[in-house]
């Protein structure tokens, strides 16, 4: 009896470990990944090609159906320059905002393409950081609370600099490495301490979280450009194409006489303020 249970369970026991196993072929290169990926949706991320709609997948509709985030909506996602970290021109006529995790591996693949698009639209485009830390990320949340603080403090310079620390140690984002790679980017450590003690910024990130949830957004990353929404992590040239589709769409709202560091305050006067599926 117990022996034929040991065998069941070691089946049991190898099948599970095959599930967890399994997944997408290795990589060393993108080029890697490119066979059999009809959509060229792949790309290789740590020795394995993973697609890139990342943990995002697709927006669910209220009832629990499927559904996506209509991508021509316009969404009414509102930035403070003062409490909001960002890179990029303050006049620019296209804002990107950008809803991370800090321990979602699609996401540290999206922020290094979030900045090659700043750089390739040096003059266009304004990148707006905001959080959207998925529970099952245990470590996101305070890590979250950790870099806004830091932004806080020391201001946007630091703050990047501690957002790609954050990024390049996702495995290892416990307070005692926080409070370390703050310290080393010489942040007041007593009102950095302080404010994770408090939990003084824990709140600004629900909001955030909840009003990307309003919209129909359910994981990360995700992005807002000029207000439309692009789900999941993307190659350069997507979001090349879709920037230039918003200089587009700005253009013509310049062209009426609004300035371009007022384009996003305009387009947000009539976007919508609840969720749009195709």
């Amino acid at each position: 009896m117990f022996k034929r249970m040991f065998v069941i369970l070691m089946v049991l026991g190898s099948a599970v470990l095959m599930v967890v196993a399994c997944g997408d072929k290795k990589c060393k290169t993108d080029e890697d990944c490119r066979s059999g990926d009809k959509d060229g949706n792949k790309i290789c991320y740590e020795g394995r090609c993973v697609s890139l709609k990342g943990e995002s997948g697709k927006a669910a509709a209220p009832r629990g159906g499927r559904r996506e985030v209509d991508p021509n909506a316009t969404f009414k996602v509102l930035v403070d320059l003062k409490k909001n970290p960002s890179k990029g021109p303050a006049a620019a006529p296209v804002t990107v905002v950008e809803l991370s995790d800090y321990q979602c591996p699609y996401c540290g693949r999206a922020a290094a393409t979030m900045d090659e698009l700043v750089k390739a639209f040096p003059k266009a485009v304004r990148l707006v950081f905001m959080n959207n830390p998925l529970s099952f990320h245990k470590q996101a949340q305070l890590a979250a609370e950790a870099a806004q603080a830091v932004f806080v403090i020391k201001g946007n310079r630091a703050f990047w600099k501690f957002h790609d620390k954050l990024f390049a140690n996702k495995r290892n984002l416990g307070r005692e490495n926080l409070e370390k790679w703050a310290q080393e980017l010489g942040v007041d450590m007593t009102k950095f301490k302080a404010a994770l003690d408090k939990r003084s910024y824990k709140k600004m990130i629900q909001d955030q979280m909840k009003l990307a949830s309003k919209y129909g957004v359910r994981g990360a990353p995700g992005f807002y450009i000029n207000g439309r929404f692009v789900n999941g992590a993307r190659k350069l040239d997507f979001f090349k194409q879709r920037v230039q589709e918003a200089l587009e769409r700005a253009q013509k709202i310049m062209v009426k006489g609004v300035k371009p560091q007022d384009v996003y305050a305009h387009i947000m006067k009539k976007a919508k303020t609840r969720a749009v599926y195709k």
